[in-house]
């Protein structure tokens, strides 16, 4: 909820409430735990602050010292007389749960829907929530050891159609190519399922808010799926391996987040209206 009235600098404080501990209002959909800034995890927080823009966005200020900036804007939908159970959807882009309790219920007449596009206005370096280590202590010694016989094996969405991904860097000064092969699955340390490389991506040094990070992209054939990225930051993400130079060591992987690319949040938010209609076809007092 947004005050009424705006602070210095046309800032409107923000108060957010949720029943869920893990639930943010605008990040739940993405795993965020740290981000990494001079080589400093630093928290994510909760968004403090919001500045409208003239073109419609808001912009989140979210609490810390050096606090992330995040570009918002809502996408309205009239959904009247339409049915509510497409619409009951979570962050991800999946049916809820309680979707199948509205049964056949349409919207009253003056429903809106919304769904929210995030863009952050800087690049960011973002650690997940429970951290995996490399065993490797900097970016040059993690390219250098998986560029030989033993490859890297990319996280991937468990799903009909998934090809799991084994990773072997060939290695240059700060940028060169990775092979991709098939991974085996169902074992316990990563493993190529044959010697035939399926395709090739680009991996680059980069250093990024002063942090030393091995970024990774590949071509359009790839599905972002099968790499660690997402449905829902597909647009926006990029697997990055995190040398955060302060703190717990050694290189992490995560996820580089561009300025300007959209995340999206599939849950629909809705007006008065919509949402009065939706609790009373739940029967949610």
């Amino acid at each position: 909820r947004a005050a009424d009235k705006p602070g210095a600098e046309n800032r409107y404080a923000l108060t957010e409430t949720t029943n869920d501990a893990k639930t943010g209002a605008v990040h739940s959909n993405g795993d965020a735990g740290t981000f990494v800034l001079k080589g400093e995890r630093r928290p994510v927080g909760r968004p403090n602050f919001a500045i409208p823009a003239p073109d419609g966005t808001v912009y989140l200020i979210f609490s810390g010292q050096n606090p992330l900036r995040v570009a918002v804007t809502l996408q309205a939908f009239d959904v009247s007389a339409q049915h509510m159970q497409p619409f009951l959807r979570t962050p991800d882009n999946y049916l809820k749960q309680e979707a199948a309790k509205v049964g056949g219920a349409v919207f009253p007449p003056g429903s809106v829907a919304y769904l929210v596009v995030a863009r952050f206005i800087d690049d960011v370096l973002m650690l997940p929530a429970r951290e995996s280590f490399t065993g490797a202590a900097n970016t040059g010694q993690f390219v250098g050891n998986f560029s030989k016989l033993i490859p890297y094996c990319l996280a991937y969405e468990d799903r009909k159609g998934a090809k799991p991904y084994a990773m072997l860097f060939k290695p240059g000064a700060k940028k060169g190519t990775v092979e991709l092969f098939a991974a085996k699955t169902g074992t316990l340390f990563c493993d190529r399922d044959g010697v035939k490389s399926l395709d090739e991506g680009e991996w680059e040094e980069q250093t990024i808010a002063g942090t030393r990070a091995v970024v990774l992209s590949f071509p359009a054939n790839v599905d972002p799926l099968d790499t660690g990225v997402t449905n829902v930051e597909r647009e926006s993400a990029k697997i990055a391996f995190i040398e955060p130079s302060k703190g717990t060591p050694g290189v992490r992987p995560g996820k580089l987040y561009q300025a300007g690319a959209k995340i999206y949040d599939y849950q629909y938010r809705f007006n008065k209206t919509a949402a009065d209609a939706v609790r009373s076809a739940l029967a949610v007092p």
